[in-house]
């Protein structure tokens, strides 16, 4: 009987002594690029590897010269995001401000190359406005319309942009930076959106003290609301991160007036906002 108790014993204390080796060796790992470029080249998704580099000890490298080895390496913009916030933790939305990887301010931004800067596109109102004849409207029986118009104040905005290929990155208020509250919007109007889908980009004709934007039209007969199609400019949208999506025109923007427009049910009642931009 006692030998039958002290094999029991040796092997529960055997087992016990595994375990904690094997605890160890997990505690004692630590994660570096040149694991997350192995574990990539593996098949492991991004998602796997975000969730990998959050519960892990990390000693990343986030120099330039290391996030572009990682790029040629293939690592997902999702996984770099996460590397850089696992080492700047809180500090990240102040690291660089003009890294569009690197947190910031909910809202729209643009990459402005040629300054080597990101730029905010700040909101303006619009308000909103009737054009064509009224008189020929009344004359013809209702038959003639009416076009309702989006008018901005100044016939510019005062962010111009050279390139004719802008980038733009969105970031919304669920972007959360390391667990950490969400980074919110200094005027909160991203609290309620979410996606770029939400927007609508468009380019403003030029009046002598305005801008304007065509946003539907009445008749006695039929009506419309809302940009026309012709009016739209396609754009890409790719998804960086959680509440992270960089934009591109999906054609180069000529010489003008643009504005992203929200798109949901109430942008055409009243005043409401839109993020104005020019092109030189």
């Amino acid at each position: 009987m006692k030998k039958v108790c002290f094999i029991i014993l040796v092997a529960i204390l055997c087992n016990f002594i595994h375990s904690s080796a094997q605890n160890n060796l997990s505690n004692s790992e630590v994660l570096t690029n040149l694991k997350v470029i192995e574990l990539n080249n593996k098949g492991l998704g991004g998602s796997i590897l975000v969730s990998k580099i959050q519960t892990s000890k990390c000693n990343f490298d986030i120099s330039t010269d290391a996030l572009i080895k990682l790029k040629e390496s293939k690592v997902s913009d999702e996984v770099i995001t996460a590397m850089i916030t696992s080492m700047n933790g809180n500090a990240a939305v102040n690291a660089d401000p003009n890294n569009p990887l690197s947190p910031h301010e909910s809202g729209i931004w643009v990459n402005d190359y040629d300054n080597n800067r990101m730029v905010q596109l700040e909101p303006n109102i619009f308000t909103k406005s009737q054009s064509g004849s009224s008189w020929g409207h009344y004359m013809s029986n209702g038959i003639a319309p009416v076009s309702l118009k989006a008018v901005i104040d100044g016939v510019a905005s005062r962010i111009q942009f050279q390139t004719t290929t802008p980038e733009f990155y969105f970031y919304f208020d669920n972007a959360k930076v390391s667990g950490q509250p969400n980074y919110r919007s200094a005027f909160g109007f991203f609290s309620n959106v979410s996606s770029p889908n939400e927007f609508i980009l468009t380019k403003c004709k030029q009046a002598k003290r305005t801008r304007e934007v065509t946003v539907g039209s009445y008749s006695n007969f039929s009506s419309s609301k809302g940009v026309a199609d012709k009016q739209k400019i396609r754009f890409k949208m790719e998804k960086i991160s959680t509440g992270i999506y960089k934009v591109t025109p999906e054609e180069d923007l000529q010489s003008g007036e643009y504005c992203f427009m929200y798109a949901g049910e109430d942008s055409y009642a009243g005043q409401t906002k839109l993020f104005d931009f020019g092109i030189k």
